[in-house]
């Protein structure tokens, strides 16, 4: 794990190198935004499942149940993005994002610029 910021009360960024291990779904305050780099991430939330390939984004709202790790043997390499407060949406209300007040969901970037709400794959 390495740091990529240090500001108290802002959003983190953390580069890792997952190796594959059991999931054990955790909940905590916050956002968190997840982009591939290398391998194939498998991202767990609540009874869904995804699988992110490098170039791939995720962003969901930590108080649902979660895991992510490798979809595989091979370790994954990704940056995480973590937010404890709030963040405001900055897209249409069409969007979907698990950042709106009282919804729970995840967002996939899955090419250039096109967001989405996630159905899992």
């Amino acid at each position: 794990m390495v740091p990529l910021t240090q500001y108290p009360g802002r959003v983190q960024v953390i580069k890792q190198v997952l190796a594959p291990r059991k999931p054990k779904l955790v909940t905590h305050r916050g956002y968190e935004w997840l982009y591939v780099l290398v391998g194939e991430l498998r991202l767990i939330l609540g009874e869904r499942e995804f699988t992110l390939r490098p170039g791939e984004v995720a962003e969901f709202d930590t108080s649902e149940p979660h895991w992510f790790g490798p979809a595989g043997a091979n370790a994954a390499e990704i940056l995480v993005g973590a937010a404890v407060l709030p963040m405001p949406c900055s897209c249409d209300s069409s969007c979907g994002a698990p950042n709106r007040p009282g919804r729970l969901g995840v967002r996939l970037m899955r090419g250039p610029g096109r967001w989405s709400p996630a159905g899992g794959r």
